[in-house]
């Protein structure tokens, strides 16, 4: 935090930079939780477009399977390494 509204836009234009420089800046600490949530949002929703128009009963079944599925994959979100 800067006391000084020019020293905070230096430094926010200084961090753009090397965000695509060095692959890196100071705010990426707490954006590591991005990626598991598009792919878990992702994944609900093409399950909704994919049931949207089938019976109750199939779409029961559908759920099941990708319960399965991600159950027998062990496809947890959040891993202790992803941390």
């Amino acid at each position: 935090m800067t006391p000084y509204v020019g020293e905070a836009i230096k430094q926010l234009i200084y961090h753009i930079i090397t965000t695509w420089t060095n692959s890196w800046n100071i705010y990426d600490a707490n954006q590591w939780t991005l990626l598991p949530l598009l792919k878990g949002s992702m994944e609900v929703y093409m399950v909704m477009i994919a049931t949207a128009h089938i019976k109750p009963r199939y779409r029961m079944m559908v759920q099941l399977a990708f319960f399965t599925y991600y159950y027998v994959a062990n496809d947890c979100k959040f891993t202790s390494h992803d941390i």
